[in-house]
């Protein structure tokens, strides 16, 4: 793919009501088992209440909640309280699963957050992105845009 097809995609302003707000993973289990965990659950936070600000659409998934727990109390009712609000339990690294991808399937542009970077938003981005959607990334409060 060359710059120049690149370009007018990061270029296209973000339209909110075809924007989803992705959070992943932030479960039971994993609290105070991160490196920084409380600055990340306040970014995650801030990014779902700008989603409700944005009528912006807002899913979750939770890593095999059977043995990990539920998504964290705070940002659960974030999530429930969003435009879609629902959560989706998966086995895979991927968000990528079957119902999330039919929830987001009008959405253009993806802000994804959550936990297992190298992992799990790693691997959801690389689908979002062969998928072509765009993908904003949460990352010490900090977005970074990505585009294939």
């Amino acid at each position: 793919m060359s710059l120049s097809s690149i370009v007018p995609r990061l270029a296209k302003p973000i339209n909110a009501k075809r924007t989803a707000f992705l959070l992943c993973d932030v479960q039971e289990k994993f609290a105070g088992r991160i490196k920084n965990w409380d600055s990340m659950v306040k970014s995650c936070s801030v990014l779902l209440r700008t989603a409700h600000a944005f009528d912006a659409k807002v899913v979750a998934t939770e890593q095999y909640p059977k043995a990990l727990g539920a998504t964290i109390p705070d940002l659960a009712a974030l999530v429930a309280a969003g435009k879609g609000g629902k959560v989706y339990p998966k086995t895979q690294f991927s968000m990528t699963i079957p119902e999330v991808m039919e929830d987001i399937k009008d959405s253009d542009d993806i802000v994804l957050m959550g936990i297992e970077a190298h992992v799990c938003i790693l691997q959801t981005t690389r689908e979002l992105l062969a998928a072509g959607r765009r993908v904003s990334m949460d990352w010490q409060r900090e977005i970074i845009l990505r585009s294939s």
